[in-house]
């Protein structure tokens, strides 16, 4: 069971690598004809840098704030009992759950015009 949960984190993640090295790969072919490092230097070396390293800032920055606010809340939730665990609970996921129903009444406004 942990070598499957093993494999299915690192087959994809291989998969990606062999991808940004690679050349024109369709679909018949089970491995790239051709390698190149043609995108890697067009993310390190051209306009995208800068680009990459505010990506970077940011994920590391959201990750930072995430665990910073998700600690203490995560005591505290485990400290709470009956209905106002569930309660605390429940307000703690708001922030995950609230965009993607926003986005879902906004598409489906869109649609609907």
């Amino acid at each position: 069971l942990l070598g499957a949960l093993a494999l299915s984190a690192t087959v994809p993640l291989a998969l990606l690598a062999a991808w940004s090295v690679s050349g024109p790969w369709f679909y018949p072919a089970v491995a790239p004809s051709t390698l190149t490092a043609d995108a890697w230097r067009q993310l390190l070396g051209g306009d995208l840098a800068g680009a990459a390293a505010r990506s970077v800032a940011l994920g590391a920055g959201t990750a930072l704030l995430g665990t910073v606010v998700g600690l203490p809340v995560g005591r505290a939730l485990a400290a709470l009992t009956g209905w106002r665990r569930h309660v605390g609970a429940a307000l703690a996921f708001l922030p995950v759950a609230v965009p993607p129903m926003a986005l879902a009444i906004g598409v489906q406004l869109a649609f609907l015009r």
